[in-house]
């Protein structure tokens, strides 16, 4: 009788141990639901435009981890979120009219990542506050929609991210750029910032859906408190990046999804009730013991 509590206590702990785990690997937090996806379905549709399709999905992507420092003032998602985040983006994107093929052949996960580390700075104040930046800043806060001002940003992100990377691979310079990106646009509100994606990753077409804009989290002009430093610039996605990202002085906790929540609750339960049942395992061993003990006395009194 005993070992069919213990079996139940190990398949029951067995059982927590995943619910643990899948709790663990919670849902990605970055948002595409944002997105108008038409122009780029019909780019990553078109094997002559694979190019302008590989900007399309690095401009999603990048404008989503915008948002996500909005919230985090972080460079892009932990690595535990890696894993989920690259599936869950492949997966919208596939269900949106983007070929699954696309995302592969874009380097979804090599070349563009969720997470914008560069040269040691992992948030949006440490790319801000980089020594140079404020040139990007400066040439960046224009509207640049109009091509001039869109050459003159871009240009000063080139110049900026040679000066703070060298000639290091176009992998780490591509991540740089959105680095960039992304600390300029997370100043501004989401019209300014789609603008921006625009000029920096060279894809026209870019739109929020509506009932999608968000509050600007900073004023619409690009006043970092510390030196800010240059903007970067490419037309595609392997261009001009920054490095890796540096622990951040200030953040907000990221908010608990409902699923979240729910998961949590499960593993209390689960736990409240493996320790029950640890309790009455333990009960009807002290049971079984003390009967034994008894009918070993009854029969050597009878001896």
């Amino acid at each position: 009788m005993l070992s069919v509590y213990r079996r139940t206590l190990l398949a029951f702990g067995f059982w927590v141990l995943l619910q643990m785990k899948s709790t663990t690997m919670a849902d990605c937090p970055l948002d595409l639901s944002w997105s108008d996806f038409t122009s780029a379905a019909s780019a990553c549709s078109n094997n002559d435009e694979r190019g302008k399709c590989c900007r399309y999905i690095s401009a999603f992507v990048a404008f989503s981890v915008v948002r996500y420092a909005k919230v985090t003032g972080r460079l892009g998602v932990p690595s535990v979120f890696s894993e989920t985040c690259l599936s869950s983006i492949s997966e919208t994107l596939e269900l949106y009219g983007i070929p699954l093929d696309a995302t592969v052949i874009c380097g979804l996960g090599t070349k563009i990542s969720v997470n914008y580390q560069c040269m040691g700075r992992a948030t949006v104040m440490e790319m801000l506050q980089s020594p140079n930046f404020d040139d990007v800043t400066q040439n960046c806060k224009m509207t640049l929609s109009l091509n001039n001002n869109c050459k003159k940003c871009l240009n000063s992100g080139i110049v900026y991210l040679h000066s703070i990377i060298g000639m290091e691979d176009n992998l780490t310079l591509s991540r740089c750029r959105d680095a960039a990106f992304v600390a300029l646009a997370s100043q501004v509100d989401d019209s300014s910032a789609v603008d921006m994606a625009s000029c920096f990753f060279g894809v026209h077409g870019l739109s929020i859906l509506p009932g999608n804009v968000t509050v600007p989290s900073s004023p619409s002009v690009l006043t970092p408190k510390a030196s800010p430093t240059p903007v970067l610039s490419a037309s595609s996605p392997s261009q001009h990046q920054i490095g890796p990202p540096l622990q951040q002085n200030h953040h907000h906790p990221y908010q608990l999804s409902p699923m979240h929540s729910i998961g949590i609750a499960v593993i209390v339960l689960a736990v409240l009730l493996l320790i029950i049942l640890a309790i009455l395992i333990q009960r009807k061993s002290r049971e079984l013991k003390s009967a034994n003990w008894k009918t070993l006395t009854s029969s050597v009194q009878k001896c």
